[in-house]
């Protein structure tokens, strides 16, 4: 493969140049790459806790060729895992990268392609758009499709709310800027991705984790509207947003972490900070009690997103959107793996665990029908599969059921169920580990100690691979690329059919059904 300076692609602000790389066996078109595109103005002094402003025109041909910096934050294991190495973080952090095979619409006549925007996870407090395991080069090169990665405010940065505790501090902080900077990035999509090959009305939005949860809140926020035709959402759903009572409680917290009084004199100083204070008290102000209960998540209640996205989607607010879903089998081993807590816990932690979100009642009535399922089985693994559906499977079903009332067009569902022998197999099909295989970048840094090295990992990400991009052509998952695999089945809230991933790929019905139906509607 050879690399080289490329093109120059027009944007609403002004050209940018990217690098060029050919085709070669493992890729059959050639692609072009641009990174670190300005969506927004850097979160300098006054912006940085406003809802983001639309970048300042160039005029000369600005550089594309190198990563750009990412949203301040604490670095995180998991990243480092999934190849990051040591990322500038700055204040000019709102910005996309652009993999295509076609930088001018429709190059190469082909017409225009679509186009696949990737939001990053890391429970709204770590993670960027630049992760290696992130790169789009292959879904443009062997799929024909744009792919757009981007970044967005985190932690307190991103979802810090003092809209009741201080309404008069209006003009100097607005409510859930990590969600507006989203809709920003998907407006300069709109605006720009015509001239990088793409069609604005074949847009999909795709993510992982605090990712898809971003998209379950777009799904509901009104300026997201026509941004987007598509929706992948990869273990993650609607049920992570804060309530307004909730919000306050962080805000709460982080004001005190850093002393400041909370009040406009506190807020106004927010913007004169050092940034590493900032980013200390967001950590210290989590106070979260794990997956389920984040402190820094979208709020509802506020004019981003006036209601819950559950409400919103059930009353029609998304009908027409086609849309593909899933988890992995055993999510939760990505956190208990490592939790020497874990070898612990008992009959009567669980319940103590399910309490803090659950009555009494329906705490108890959960632990016990899940013990009785396999009394063999030891409570930790017990506590696995009870985390695995409270946190991820029994909100994506939810929402699943919600579009489903509202209209949704195509439904798809899958479950990754192949599980890694890194680290002697403890981590089973845990959390973000299907995402190497529908990038198909299994050769990216860090990859093969979360996955190992085995050759079955390449067909099974040739199927994930395929679907994902036949998704964003077509609006469904099967394609030619998946000869020999089941024909995947739309969902409904009836059969719940559901294409399964794992040492073979199969389609089953209902899931686990009878586990899902004892947590609450």
């Amino acid at each position: 493969m050879s690399v080289s300076a490329g093109p120059i692609a027009s944007t609403r602000s002004g050209p940018v140049i990217g690098l060029w790389r050919s085709a070669d066996e493992s890729h059959r078109r050639d692609v072009s790459e641009f990174s670190g595109v300005p969506f927004a103005q850097p979160i300098t002094g006054a912006l940085r806790f406003r809802a983001p402003v639309r970048e300042v025109p160039w005029t000369e041909v600005r550089d594309a060729t190198r990563t750009g910096g990412i949203v301040p934050q604490v670095t995180s294991a998991l990243s480092t895992m999934m190849g990051s190495k040591a990322p500038i973080t700055t204040d000019d952090c709102l910005n996309l990268n652009v993999w295509t095979p076609a930088p001018a619409a429709g190059g190469g006549g082909g017409g225009a392609r679509p186009v696949m925007v990737w939001i990053h996870g890391g429970a709204y407090v770590t993670g960027s758009g630049s992760t290696p395991w992130y790169n789009g080069r292959r879904f443009a090169a062997n799929h024909d499709v744009v792919v757009v990665t981007i970044n967005y405010r985190l932690g307190a940065l991103g979802y810090l709310d003092v809209s009741r505790l201080v309404p008069d501090a209006a003009d100097l902080a607005s409510p859930n800027c990590g969600l507006l900077d989203q809709v920003a990035a998907l407006e300069w999509v709109r605006d720009c991705i015509g001239s990088f090959g793409g069609d604005p009305a074949n847009v999909t939005v795709f993510g992982e984790s605090a990712g898809a949860f971003s998209i379950g809140a777009l799904l509901g926020t009104p300026a997201a509207s026509g941004l987007f035709r598509r929706a992948i959402l990869q273990s993650g759903a609607a049920a992570h947003t804060s309530t307004p009572e909730q919000a306050d409680e962080s805000t709460t917290r982080f004001f005190a972490a850093l002393g400041l009084p909370l009040d406009r004199t506190g807020v106004r100083a927010l913007a004169d900070l050092e940034i590493t204070d900032v980013i200390a008290a967001s950590q210290t102000a989590s106070g979260s009690d794990g997956a389920s209960a984040l402190a820094w998540q979208p709020t509802t209640g506020t004019e981003s997103l006036p209601i819950a996205p559950l409400d919103a989607v059930s009353a029609g607010t998304r009908s027409g959107i086609d849309v593909l879903f899933g988890t992995t089998r055993e999510e939760m081993r990505m956190f208990t793996a490592f939790d020497p807590s874990s070898a612990s816990i008992d009959a009567a932690r669980i319940v103590g665990r399910l309490r803090r979100t659950l009555t009494d009642d329906t705490a108890s009535e959960i632990a016990a029908g899940y013990l009785a399922d396999d009394p063999d089985r030891s409570a930790a693994d017990t506590w696995v599969e009870i985390a695995t559906d409270q946190v991820f499977r029994w909100p994506a079903d939810r929402l699943a059921r919600a579009l489903h009332a509202g209209g949704a067009n195509h439904m798809f569902a899958y479950e990754f169920e192949w599980a890694t022998p890194a680290f002697g197999g403890v981590l089973g099909s845990c959390h973000a580990l299907e995402i190497p295989f529908v990038f198909d970048n299994l050769h990216e840094r860090g990859v093969e100690m979360f996955t190992g090295s085995g050759p079955e990992r390449q067909a099974i990400a040739d199927v994930l691979h395929q679907a994902w991009a036949s998704f964003a052509h077509h609006g469904d998952p099967n394609g030619e690329g998946l000869a020999g695999a089941p024909a995947w089945p739309q969902w409904d809230p009836v059969d719940r059919s559901t294409f399964t991933v794992g040492a073979e790929v199969r389609v089953v019905t209902d899931p686990r059904g009878e586990q899902l139906r004892r947590w609450p509607s």
